[in-house]
């Protein structure tokens, strides 16, 4: 069986940005994203 690392790696990533964003958590993807929420009243 040979097994591509990286494709398996990304599966792993993707599941567990899935089951964060699930339990509320919201992904910053850009340096904007993340000024836009250290903005915000309480950080």
């Amino acid at each position: 069986m040979d097994l591509n690392f990286d494709l398996y790696m990304n599966d792993v990533v993707e599941q567990a940005r899935n089951e964060i964003e699930h339990a509320g958590y919201q992904q910053l993807t850009s340096a904007e994203d993340v000024d836009q929420v250290l903005q915000q009243k309480g950080t």
